[in-house]
């Protein structure tokens, strides 16, 4: 199943309709990991944040690995890595413009058709000025 970076190609492409189209209503993306320390996460995306990011490309590479698969039924949830690469603004200091983080997904079959229901970041992000300053972390 490589259903993680089939999705994280439609957002590094600008692919907007797939991406409205393999994401739930009320999908949630919950960035840093601070929620699992009892502090607010760096950001939280709905559906209609998320495609924002899609349509601006916001990331020109999105990498997952060490991907894991845990199935129930109609239901997925897959746990890795996501490198990522952006040369966006916000990220403008040169040792902010990768990151790693690690995630826990949900994705639900529906009609024959996988859905992405949820992101949790679950460590990081980490950030640095090279995919090699990121990729161990």
């Amino acid at each position: 199943m490589k259903i993680d970076q089939r999705f994280a190609d439609f957002v590094t492409k600008g692919d907007t309709r797939s991406a409205a189209k393999g994401t739930s209503a009320d999908f949630v993306m919950v960035h840093d990991d601070g929620w699992t320390r009892g502090r607010k996460p760096l950001s939280v995306d709905t559906q209609e944040t998320m495609l924002e990011r899609v349509t601006s490309k916001y990331y020109d590479v999105l990498d997952c690995d060490h991907v894991q698969v845990e199935m129930h039924d109609d239901v997925a949830i897959t746990t890795g890595r996501e490198l990522a690469h952006t040369t966006r603004s916000d990220r403008a200091s040169p040792d902010r413009a990768w990151s790693a983080a690690w995630f826990e997904r949900v994705y639900q079959k529906r009609n024959g058709q996988w859905i992405f229901l949820s992101h949790r970041t679950v460590r990081g992000p980490t950030y640095g000025a090279s995919r090699e300053a990121v990729s161990d972390k």
